[in-house]
C-alpha cells in the first residue's frame, strides 16, 4: 500500500501569487522571513536564541521575544492565535497557508526543547523566551527553577526578571543574572534590581502575588508599601495578595489607606478571578476620581471623608461610600473656568448641572466625567449648531489644551469638515485670546 503525502496546504490556494512569508530551517536555526524582516531562531542543541537580521546589510541583533509561544502545559501555540494582535496590513496577509506553514515551522522548531523545560518556561507568559533563554544559558537554572514554582516561590525570579528589565539585556548579562538567581542572597539580589530597600519581609510579601508575572509598577508599588507604611502589617499577614490591589492602594490617597479598607480589598478575591475584569476596572476609575478630587478638598471636608471611610465594612459599602464624597466633592470644589477664549455658538459647559444637562440631551456619559473636569484633565463644550455636538478638550503635560474629539448625539460621528474647522477654530482661539467668526465653522 502506497502512503499518500501529507498535504497542510489547502487546494485552492496552490495558484495563488507567492507568498510573503518563508520558513526554512538551516543546519543551525530556523529562519523566518516576513514582509521584508528576517528573524533567525537559533537551534537549542546549538545556539538557543532570536536574532533580527537586516537582509540588505546582513546586520543582526540579538532580542528575546515578547509573545507567548507555549500553552501552560508547556505545547506550542496557534500561531494566528499568537499574532492576533498584528496590524490590519499584516493580517491580511495571515492566510491559512502562512498558518500551516507557520505552525509546521514552530512545531519543529520546540519539538527539539524538552518538554519539561517548556513546562517550565509555561507560567512566565510573555517572558517565556527569557525563561527558556535562562535555562539555555546555565543548565543549573532548569532544577533552581523546578523547585522555585514547586515551593511556590516564582514571584522571586519573576519579580527580578522585571524589574531588571532582564528582556533588554546582553546575553553576558544574562548568563551572569541566571547565576546570580540561584546564588545571591535573595532581598540583596532583589534591592540591587529594584533600587528600593529590601528585606526578608519584602520577599515574603512578593511570594503572595500570585502564579503569573506583575507589572514593574505592581512590584515597585508593593515593595514600597512594605517599607514604609502603616498597611505593611495587613500585606505581612494575607494569605494572598492580589495585583490589582496594589494598583488601587497606590492610587488612594493616604489618608484614606486604613486598615479595613486594605483587608477589604485583600479578602476580596474576585480580583484574580478571570471574570471580575470589570469589577476592578471600575474600583480602579472610582478611586483615581476621588484620588484627584480629595487632593483639591478643604482640609476640614478630607478629614470629614477619612473618619467616614473607617465605618466601610465590604466593597459594596466602598463603592458606596466613593460615589457619596465624589458627589459632595464636586459641589464643594470651584469649577475651573474655560482655558479658552469664548467662540459663539460654542458654549463653555462651566458647571456640574451644566454637564449633567449635556449628558441628559446628547445622550452620553458626560457626567461621569466631571471629575476629569475639576482636576483640569478636560474641558467640554456645547457646540449649538444644525448638527449639535459635545466638545472636548483635552490638558495634556507639555503641550497644554487642544482639541481632543467633538461628537453628536448618541456619541455619533460628526462631519469630518465641521470636526476639522471645530479644530482649527479652538486653536486660533486659544493663540489669540479672543473669539473668532461663526461664519469660520464649516457647516
Amino acid at each position: 500500500m502506497r502512503q499518500l503525502e501529507l498535504n497542510l496546504i489547502p487546494r485552492t490556494e496552490h495558484k495563488r501569487e507567492a507568498a510573503p512569508w518563508k520558513y526554512r530551517f538551516t543546519k543551525d536555526s530556523l529562519v523566518e522571513e516576513f514582509e521584508g524582516r528576517r528573524l533567525v531562531y537559533g537551534l537549542w542543541e546549538l545556539l538557543f536564541g532570536c536574532w533580527i537580521v537586516d537582509p540588505v546589510t546582513q546586520q543582526s541583533r540579538e532580542i528575546i521575544p515578547t509573545w507567548r509561544p507555549l500553552n501552560e502545559n508547556g505545547i506550542w501555540r496557534d500561531q494566528r492565535e499568537i499574532r492576533a494582535h498584528v496590524s490590519h496590513s499584516q493580517r491580511t496577509a495571515l492566510s491559512s497557508r502562512w498558518r500551516y506553514a507557520a505552525n509546521a515551522a514552530f512545531a519543529g522548531y520546540f519539538a527539539n526543547i524538552p518538554q519539561w523545560l517548556r513546562l517550565l518556561a509555561a507560567p512566565f507568559e510573555h517572558y517565556q523566551w527569557l525563561a527558556l533563554d535562562l535555562i539555555w544559558q546555565d543548565h543549573r537554572f532548569s532544577r533552581f527553577l523546578d523547585d522555585e514554582l514547586f515551593n511556590e516561590r516564582e514571584q522571586f525570579v519573576f519579580s527580578c526578571c522585571v524589574l531588571a528589565d532582564a528582556a533588554e539585556q546582553s546575553r553576558a548579562w544574562r548568563h551572569e543574572f541566571a547565576g546570580a538567581l540561584m546564588t545571591e542572597k535573595r532581598a540583596a539580589l532583589l534591592d540591587k534590581l529594584s533600587g528600593l530597600p529590601c528585606s526578608k519581609a519584602t520577599m515574603r510579601a512578593i511570594y503572595k502575588l500570585g502564579p503569573t508575572p506583575c507589572s514593574k509598577k505592581v512590584y515597585q508599588g508593593l515593595i514600597n508599601f512594605v517599607n514604609d507604611h502603616p498597611i505593611s502589617k495587613v500585606l505581612r499577614h494575607a494569605n494572598l495578595i492580589p495585583p490589582g490591589v496594589i494598583n488601587v492602594l497606590e492610587q488612594l490617597p493616604r489618608e484614606l489607606l486604613q486598615t479595613n479598607i486594605v483587608n477589604i480589598l485583600l479578602k476580596d478575591l474576585d480580583f484574580v478571578a478571570s471574570n471580575a475584569e470589570n469589577k476592578e476596572t471600575k474600583l480602579e476609575v472610582s478611586v483615581d476620581n476621588l484620588a484627584g478630587l480629595f487632593a483639591m478638598a478643604p482640609p476640614k471636608l478630607k478629614t470629614a471623608i477619612a473618619n467616614s471611610f473607617r465605618q466601610v465594612r465590604d466593597l459594596d459599602q466602598l463603592f458606596s461610600y466613593m460615589d457619596r464624597w465624589e458627589n459632595r466633592l464636586i459641589e464643594a470644589i470651584r469649577f475651573p473656568p474655560p482655558p479658552v477664549p469664548s467662540v459663539a455658538n460654542l458654549v463653555p459647559l462651566s458647571s456640574a448641572a451644566a454637564m449633567r444637562e449635556e449628558a441628559r440631551q446628547m445622550q452620553n456619559c458626560l457626567a461621569s466625567l466631571i471629575p476629569y473636569v475639576l482636576q483640569e484633565r478636560a474641558y467640554f463644550f456645547h457646540w449649538d449648531d444644525t448638527v449639535p455636538a459635545t466638545v472636548m478638550l483635552e490638558n495634556t503635560p507639555g503641550c497644554g489644551w487642544s482639541f481632543y474629539r467633538a461628537l453628536g448625539v448618541g456619541n455619533e460621528p460628526i462631519l469630518q469638515k465641521t470636526e476639522n474647522s471645530l479644530r482649527s477654530l479652538i486653536s486660533e482661539s486659544a493663540r489669540s485670546g479672543y473669539g473668532c467668526r461663526v461664519g469660520q465653522i464649516a457647516r
